[in-house]
């Protein structure tokens, strides 16, 4: 699995420097990108670690935002990915696992495609919060986990062809717009 730290760049941030911004990220120098200003940084823990004083340096003179998560933006992406044609729910988890946690995974499984409000009070009252999701861009080879720290990692055969629709799909992460119609 590849991971990627999906940010929003800003209209002051010179995109000159993107090889050097995402040698502070991983020593690969990578990034998906397209025109927008959502771009997929390759992520390696080690690499992030050192550079972190330089990345905040990028951060507090707002050239980019990372991308949160919370419950409520997990359970609305997988309100929509249930109504796409194009992704395909795969499992989800809790960070707090266990057999009472299997029963309240089940049961959000079958909110979720009634009511995402009443799925997010659920979690509320138990106090769960999910970990991670896992989907498919039209079958397995494509998969993507999305963590709950904002990060994304898709398989080591995703198909470049895809960047595109993993690019609107941060932007939707970003914005909660625009996901169900992406077809590539």
């Amino acid at each position: 699995m590849r991971v990627y730290k999906p940010i929003k760049v800003s209209e002051a941030f010179d995109i000159k420097n993107i090889d050097y911004f995402t040698s502070l990220f991983s020593d690969e120098c990578y990034a998906i990108k397209n025109a927008n200003k959502y771009i997929c940084v390759r992520y390696n823990p080690d690499i992030y670690n050192i550079n972190q004083e330089k990345i905040a340096e990028f951060f507090s003179k707002d050239l980019y935002k990372p991308l949160t998560m919370t419950n409520y933006k997990f359970l609305y992406l997988l309100l929509e990915i249930s109504k796409s044609e194009v992704f395909k729910f795969v499992n989800f988890e809790f960070k707090f696992d266990g057999e009472e946690a299997e029963i309240e995974k089940m049961q959000v499984k079958e909110m979720i495609e009634d009511d995402v409000k009443s799925s997010f009070e659920f979690l509320n009252e138990t106090g769960q919060k999910i970990s991670y999701i896992d989907f498919d861009i039209f079958d397995k080879y494509n998969s993507i986990r999305i963590f709950s720290s904002g990060n994304i990692g898709v398989s080591n055969r995703f198909n470049e062809e895809y960047n595109n629709i993993l690019l609107n799909l941060i932007e939707f992460l970003f914005t909660g717009k625009g996901l169900i119609n992406n077809e590539g």
